[in-house]
């Protein structure tokens, strides 16, 4: 049988910054990026969107990395729009682009 104690809602505790870190390299994510999302939630006093406390942080921190890497792979192709799917030259020429 369970006590009330066991049944009571967890009280949520905001992650430590080397925690964040930690996480977030072994995702393969950067320092900086790790820094953003720990400043980023630590100044919204780990709450969500509806003002909820953040249980689980490191599925907020997936959905993080998650945007970020969406957002990389999306500058990274705006870069290079000026090839087609077979990696060649679409009819409008690299110069022309610039002219």
């Amino acid at each position: 049988m369970q006590t009330e104690k066991q049944t009571g809602s967890i009280k949520p505790s905001p992650p430590k910054w080397l925690h964040v870190k930690i996480y977030f390299i072994q995702k393969g994510m950067s320092e900086k990026d790790a820094e953003d999302f720990f400043l980023f939630h630590k100044k919204a006093n780990w709450k969500t969107k509806r003002g909820r406390p953040i249980t689980r942080w490191k599925a907020v921190a997936n959905e993080w990395i998650w945007d970020c890497k969406q957002l990389r792979k999306q500058k990274y192709n705006s870069r290079f729009s000026f090839f087609n799917r077979n990696g060649r030259p679409r009819q409008q020429t690299y110069l022309s682009r610039f002219s």
